[in-house]
């Protein structure tokens, strides 16, 4: 990364010190706007309503099994169709926010793991915003969901106006920042919850996952060593390619796994499950 930086310095110096804004003119300062503009379009790609939710069909589905007892959902997409979907369904689940106040949802980490199974977004979410009262300061901070979507005009219950610092949602992208950001605000109470959560659970199913996180990659090393008779459920239409591109520390195991019998592997995307097959394979 220290090579990565240098090189850009060497062919971006020479380029910005032409610029009359003296803050272009510093090397830190364009790198710091890049990254947020990297964040702002990532942010802005994600924000829009779904053409179908069809998909998600077989993961709510696994809220009224008799035959399994559903631990948690984690997941590492940015944007709120899953919950948006369950709720929209009518079930029951805890995301880490509490009731409206004054238009606003507020994170508490004592509503994570209340009586309701525990939704964990564990690289943040579009519409979640660090809110700073005007005359405020670190102290006064709440994270919260604007529930009209405007993250600009939101206010206390005391009706003063709040500002977003930073002016954008608290979402974790690139490759190898996230690990050290997994410890920082409330991500580092969805990471122990997400341990605690999987920690009694016999069977996971990973969908989507390329096992391309190291910190995600670790805690599923641990909960798989933990006790004996654990298994993955893996959705996937290439599970080959899949274990070829994962991690090392994921990738040298896989035979391992593959040959105990511990990975179930079940084909096929997500969107093209019928509605009970996940849960008949974690069942299984």
């Amino acid at each position: 990364m220290a090579v990565f930086v240098q090189s850009l310095r060497t062919d971006l110096v020479p380029l910005i010190e032409a610029f009359d804004d003296p803050r272009l003119r510093d090397f830190e300062e364009v790198i710091d706007e890049c990254a947020n503009f990297i964040h702002d379009v990532v942010w802005r790609s994600l924000v829009a309503a779904p053409n179908s939710v069809e998909h998600l069909r077989p993961i709510s589905r696994l809220f009224d099994s008799d035959a399994l007892t559903l631990t948690a959902i984690a997941t590492l997409c940015h944007d709120s169709h899953l919950e948006n979907h369950l709720r929209d369904s009518g079930l029951a689940f805890s995301d880490g926010f509490g009731a409206s106040e004054a238009g606003v949802r507020y994170w508490s980490r004592s509503l994570v793991l209340e009586s309701a199974i525990p939704l964990l977004k564990l690289h943040g979410s579009v519409d979640w915003f660090r809110l700073r009262p005007d005359a405020g300061d670190w102290h006064d901070e709440r994270i919260g969901i604007p529930l009209d979507g405007d993250h600009e005009h939101t206010r206390t219950t005391d009706g003063l106006l709040q500002h977003p610092v930073p002016p954008r949602p608290l979402i974790l992208i690139g490759t190898f920042n996230k690990i050290s950001d997994y410890s920082s605000e409330h991500f580092l109470d969805l990471h122990h919850w997400f341990r605690t959560s999987i920690d009694s659970a016999e069977r996971l199913a990973i969908c989507g996952y390329g096992f391309g996180d190291k910190g995600i990659n670790a805690a599923l090393i641990d909960w798989y060593y933990r006790a004996r008779g654990k298994r993955f459920v893996v959705v996937h239409p290439d599970p080959e390619s899949l274990a070829q591109s994962a991690r090392g520390a994921v990738r040298h195991k896989w035979p391992e796994w593959s040959t105990a019998g511990s990975i179930i592997i079940v084909r096929k995307r997500l969107e093209d499950l019928d509605e009970h097959e996940l849960e008949r394979a974690l069942t299984a």
